[in-house]
């Protein structure tokens, strides 16, 4: 706790220490009796009490309007990341503006609570003067009212207090720290950034002419050094709506759509911002006639292999199904003994004379 927050919390004890006290007059009505005062003085007393109470209920009027404006654009904010048009920062910003706006309405209806008993306070020493009311019922009264009084300050103090106290929203690692020193911040400020692994998500850059054949629930498999686990996994959970141009290694422009995925980090322990590789299993099929990639080319809308029969280069069309970077289906042209060539040379043609190497 620093020394703000050190007398805040005595203004809290003090404010207790004041209702007690108030309290026991009150025990004591019955022996008390209230001293002459000046009657225009009680007369100025509740002109200015009157006049606080009006900045108090215009105060909380408008605060109620800035609540009520900023909760209508944070959700309006959460729409449009649902939607995936803006970014979580935005709606972090959004969502500090409306909190900051709910808690001063909340303090502006401590002070106008506060303001109404002050008015009343004055009013009542003013009857006091007027002898419109008995001594010993005016002092019990005025003692109540004061207390009132006292419990809303205290309530705008303990509201002030609590505030001081800045809570995580999750538990995990300091990311990033935004301030290093002590100084006065405005409402919403940014002060750690803090990380839940246990709700990581994979971001993934997808070329636009391949994420149509991804699906939502799509299993992915997880690749690279950093991971530490054979067989890890995930599963698409959402492709944004829109694409994005982004520039590939090589300096050249690419259209690429934005797929989040989930997935379980209790065992890999991944860090935010680690980069991995990924595998989307967009299909699969069991028992299946499969040749290398690299052995397949197309020739005017067919594709080819090279067949090796009799010692011969035989060119050979061939019906492809699913395919990876790895490994091409074959679903007509082949049969499970034939013998094709792995890598074949531009310059190959069909009939040329070939030996295994």
């Amino acid at each position: 706790m620093n020394w703000k927050s050190s007398l805040v919390a005595a203004g809290v004890t003090i404010g207790a220490a004041q209702m007690a006290q108030a309290r026991a007059q009150v025990r004591g009505v019955d022996v008390a009796k209230p001293k002459e005062e000046d009657h225009e003085t009680a007369a100025v007393r509740v002109r200015d009490a009157e006049g606080a109470l009006a900045i108090a209920q215009k105060s909380l009027e408008v605060a109620r309007i800035e609540r009520d404006r900023t909760e209508k654009e944070y959700k309006r904010i959460q729409g449009l990341l649902a939607a995936g048009v803006i970014s979580p920062s935005e709606r972090d910003v959004a969502e500090s503006a409306f909190l900051a706006a709910r808690e001063q309405a909340s303090s502006a209806e401590l002070a106008l609570t506060s303001a109404t008993r002050n008015v009343d306070l004055a009013r009542l020493a003013q009857q006091r003067l007027a002898g419109s009311i008995d001594d010993n019922e005016y002092m019990r009264q005025a003692h109540e009212a004061e207390i009132a009084a006292l419990e809303a300050r205290r309530g705008i103090v303990i509201s002030q207090l609590e505030k001081m106290v800045v809570k995580a929203p999750v538990s995990g690692p300091v990311l990033a720290k935004f301030e290093d020193s002590r100084r006065t911040l405005p409402a919403g400020s940014p002060l750690l950034r803090v990380g839940d692994l246990s709700s990581i998500e994979i971001a993934c850059d997808v070329l636009s002419e391949e994420v149509g054949a991804i699906s939502e629930g799509d299993q992915v498999e997880l690749l690279g050094k950093a991971i530490r686990a054979e067989n890890a996994s995930g599963t698409v959970r959402r492709i944004h709506p829109a694409a994005f141009t982004k520039l590939s290694s090589l300096g050249i422009e690419q259209q690429r759509v934005r797929v989040l995925a989930d997935f379980d980090n209790t065992e890999l322990q991944l860090r935010p911002g680690t980069r991995i590789d990924v595998r989307i299993i967009t299909a699969e099929e069991a028992n299946v006639l499969a040749v290398p990639e690299r052995a397949t080319f197309r020739r005017e809308g067919q594709h080819y292999v090279f067949r090796v029969e009799g010692g011969r280069a035989r060119l050979t069309p061939i019906t492809l199904g699913l395919r990876n970077d790895t490994w091409a289906e074959v679903k007509e042209g082949l049969a499970e003994p034939d013998t094709i060539i792995f890598e074949p040379m531009s310059s190959l043609e069909d009939g040329a004379l070939v030996a295994p190497k």
